[in-house]
């Protein structure tokens, strides 16, 4: 009983420093003085700690063999019952690694795109959209198809990337990221629309996107995602957090200034 409840601690401690680690990696990727070549690398990184966790588990899943005699008393019985234990650790575990991957996948896409990595960010998006259909998941396969527009807009495939669009307001979640997944809606959106050169609609997109991307960088927002248990009185009074502090959130800030320098 302790050796099996010691496996699934370790299991869960493997999973969880795994997420934790990828999590890292991409936060590095995300800093202002980080480059694209060292955000794509951190990401690709991010990447394998994940692919490495996930392969773990599948090996040891594989090594466990047949189902054994409920009732043996030998050594092989106690170590399939350790490996049960580990498979059901991972198994509880298996989404959150399956989305943090998904999310991976998305931003090295995004980054290749920039790059102008053509092939290379052709292959993410082709990567993404599987794993999301693997999954039926309604948030991944919403993200996959925007991912994919993006790319297809990029290589001048305007009515791909329209259709993705479609494909992807049909898996819109509606969930507490809503306003997050309506920014990345309209930004693709808008940015299709001055390809198509239809501006008038291009910059109220934009406009809409920038106001949600400023909710999303308020620290009263941020408090009430963070379900803190004094919430109410903190959206009631004075915001005592240094005004230069307020949006220091650079992957919003990023959205944002180039939302203002496609509007102009």
């Amino acid at each position: 009983m302790d050796e099996s409840k010691n496996t699934q601690q370790t299991s869960k401690q493997f999973v969880t420093r795994s997420i934790i680690l990828s999590e890292a990696y991409i936060a590095k990727s995300m800093l202002r003085s980080n480059t694209l070549d060292n955000a794509i690398n951190n990401t690709t990184t991010a990447l394998q700690i994940l692919n490495r966790c996930i392969k773990t588990f599948q090996n040891e899943e594989r090594e466990a063999g047949p189902v054994l005699d409920p009732f043996s008393e030998d050594g092989t019985k106690k170590k399939h019952e350790v490996q049960s234990v580990s498979k059901a650790a991972f198994r509880e575990s298996q989404w959150k690694l399956a989305e943090k991957t998904g999310k991976c996948m998305e931003i090295i896409c995004e980054l290749y795109l920039t790059k102008g990595s053509w092939n290379e960010a052709k292959y993410f998006v082709r990567q993404g959209i599987g794993l999301a259909q693997r999954l039926q998941s309604k948030s991944m396969l919403y993200y996959a198809y925007i991912c994919s527009s993006d790319f297809n807009l990029r290589y001048g495939a305007l009515d791909e990337s329209e259709k993705d669009l479609e494909k992807a307001l049909q898996y819109k979640p509606d969930n507490h990221n809503s306003l997050h997944n309506q920014v990345k809606l309209n930004i693709s959106m808008a940015n299709l629309a001055i390809a198509k050169k239809m501006y008038d609609e291009a910059i109220v997109m934009y406009d809409e996107a920038n106001k949600a991307l400023e909710t999303l960088s308020d620290s009263k927002y941020i408090v009430t995602l963070e379900k803190l248990a004094d919430v109410k009185e903190d959206t009631k009074s004075n915001d005592d957090m240094d005004i230069d502090t307020k949006n220091e959130c650079v992957p919003l800030q990023r959205m944002q200034t180039s939302n203002v320098i496609q509007k102009g």
